[in-house]
């Protein structure tokens, strides 16, 4: 059964409606969406910033640790230097 041309038109002017009427709706999702995202940004760089230390913050801790694990690996290689040296290069068991 053939429709008449009006009758095409109209079923895709009804068509043309429900496409238009469909984008409308995606794009106040999408904005909503947006404005979602940047709400939640925005509470993720204030929780970073909460919850992190900033650079300026952390580096003499930093110093100090590098420091104390240093003079502790200089002191366990000097205490082997030193065993190898006594016992004339031969380890004692």
């Amino acid at each position: 059964m053939a429709l008449t041309q009006k009758e095409q038109l109209i079923k895709l002017g009804t068509q043309l409606e429900t496409v238009i009427g469909s984008q409308a709706e995606m794009k106040n999702s999408i904005r909503d969406l947006d404005k979602k995202f940047d709400d939640k940004f925005g509470e993720m760089e204030r929780d970073n910033k909460e919850q992190f230390v900033r650079k300026e913050e952390f580096d003499p801790i930093k110093r100090l640790v590098y420091g104390g694990v240093s003079i502790v690996l200089v002191s366990v290689i000097g205490a082997i230097v030193a065993l190898v040296i006594s016992n004339g290069g031969v380890l004692v068991p």
